[in-house]
């Protein structure tokens, strides 16, 4: 697990120091400033076993007893690049009980890490949901009391389902409460 975690950070490592040096060189030229953002798989299957198998068979050596992602934010941080996460829209208990899912689970640890590392975290939510508890459990999750503020957010699979009445109608207020809440 320490090869494979660590061959994937490696290659992680390499392309965000090519990726951070043109983006610093373009920002010179250009006097503006533009945020390097990498994201990671939003893992979170087998999340409450102790080995984590969904997260180590990714890359992510990750278990009850080891902090996987700390790695991680490590190289962001030296980098200066922001960690995107998903599935700020999921609940643990949406989740199938037989498969040990925490989502939920998962963000905290990234939020631990963020905070520690000091890096920005950018978000966006996994599955076409337009229902009010998924909308608010984003909200709730870009300004959670545990972490920093996510940065940004992007609405991921909208699509014509959000002009249905019940739809548009939950979604209104959402945006509405996030864009005054930042």
């Amino acid at each position: 697990m320490e090869w494979y975690s660590g061959s994937l950070l490696g290659h992680a490592d390499a392309i965000l120091a090519k990726a951070a040096k043109i983006l610093k060189k373009y920002q010179e030229d250009k006097q503006t400033s533009i945020l390097l953002v990498a994201k990671i798989g939003g893992i979170y299957w087998w999340y409450q076993t102790v080995a984590h198998p969904a997260e180590l068979t990714a890359g992510y050596y990750n278990t009850a007893l080891r902090d996987g992602y700390d790695p991680v934010a490590s190289i962001f941080s030296r980098h200066g690049a922001a960690l995107h996460v998903s599935c700020l829209e999921m609940m643990d208990g949406e989740t199938p009980e037989s498969y040990l899912c925490s989502p939920e689970g998962l963000l905290q640890q990234l939020w631990s890490v963020s905070k520690k590392r000091i890096i920005h975290l950018i978000g966006r939510n996994t599955n076409e949901r337009f229902d009010r508890v998924s909308l608010w459990q984003i909200h709730d999750n870009c300004y959670h009391s545990q972490a920093e503020v996510v940065r940004s957010f992007t609405y991921f699979r909208m699509n014509d389902k959000i002009f249905r009445a019940e739809n548009w109608s939950n979604f209104v207020p959402f945006v509405k409460k996030m864009s005054t809440s930042w």
